[in-house]
């Protein structure tokens, strides 16, 4: 037994001494913390600044995709409507009588023109064996001035579109005149004779004869603004 105490006290006054260094060590920690507030208080002030943009990157994030599918739900919302619209100018026509035809017509060209908000809105007759087209009917928002009605038109007043939407059955749209391409020369000296700002030019075919078109357009004499009258292309190519 006396041969092992020194040996114990050894052990115990090795443990004693590396608590002691460790309990230094943390005092010494605390009282650097306490001397040194200002490193301590940038640290926690550096701290939050990343947390403060992360937050705002997350905001950011959060405020994109909520905008997104707002857009998406109005998008999705005006197409509904258009699809609805066209429905009901479709339905007008079942078994109508044939003194009510025109009447119907120039209804529902006001309808068009009242959803799109746009200046003009016609039908348009083309008989290319004539070389001409004439505008059979259309509907007008307040003070536009009127288009030639029931009076033929050389088609060689629009040769470009002539060929796209005539012989091509491509429907013809732009939002300014600078977008027509070089080709439609021609074309775009009418639109602007015309005083057309943007123009939106669907073929309806009748079986597989190409007949009218509905032309809606906005005139320079107007603000720009309204609805996209562009959104409702597939819409039209699929109806007609």
């Amino acid at each position: 037994m006396d041969n092992n105490q020194p040996e114990s006290l050894k052990t115990h006054s090795r443990q004693f001494e590396a608590e002691n260094t460790k309990n230094k060590l943390v005092e010494e920690a605390m009282q650097r913390a306490h001397t040194d507030p200002d490193r301590l208080v940038n640290a926690l002030t550096a701290q939050q600044a990343k947390a403060n943009e992360q937050l705002t990157v997350c905001s950011e994030c959060l405020n994109w995709e909520i905008e997104q599918r707002k857009k998406t739900e109005e998008t999705l919302d005006e197409r509904l409507k258009f699809e609805r619209l066209l429905s009901d100018l479709s339905a007008r026509f079942i078994n109508i009588a044939p003194d009510q035809v025109d009447l119907e017509i120039q209804s529902s060209l006001r309808q068009i023109l009242e959803f799109f908000q746009v200046d003009r809105c016609g039908l348009i007759r083309v008989t290319p064996n004539d070389n001409s087209f004439r505008i059979t009917h259309v509907a007008y928002a307040s003070d536009i001035p009127p288009v030639p009605e029931n009076t033929d038109l050389s088609l060689n007043l629009f040769p470009w579109v002539y060929e796209k939407i005539i012989k091509q059955h491509e429907i013809v749209s732009f939002t300014r005149r600078d977008e027509l391409p070089r080709e439609a020369a021609v074309d775009k000296q009418t639109y602007e004779g015309l005083e057309i700002r943007s123009a939106l030019n669907i073929p309806i075919s009748v079986g597989t004869v190409l007949d009218y078109i509905i032309s809606i357009i906005r005139s320079t004499k107007t603000v720009a603004g309204g609805k996209n009258i562009f959104r409702g292309c597939v819409c039209w190519e699929r109806s007609f």
